[in-house]
């Protein structure tokens, strides 16, 4: 049976005190790339970071979920 995912809330990792609601898990099971960017809000990632994660995301999701 699969693990239930858990929402919860907690501030910013990069010090600005945003509140944020995550996940116990990835919901498509892209663990490496949450564990990297997760507690991070959108106005504290760089455009580096933005365009990685939509990159990581993208190949998992494509190599996972569709053939």
């Amino acid at each position: 049976m699969a693990k239930r995912i858990q929402v919860y809330t907690a501030k910013c990792r990069r010090g600005c005190g945003k509140i944020l609601a995550t996940t116990n898990r990835s919901i498509w099971g892209d663990e490496a790339t949450k564990k990297k960017y997760e507690l991070i809000c959108e106005n504290c990632l760089t455009k580096d970071e933005k365009a990685d994660m939509f990159n990581r995301q993208v190949k998992h999701i494509r190599n996972n979920y569709c053939k």
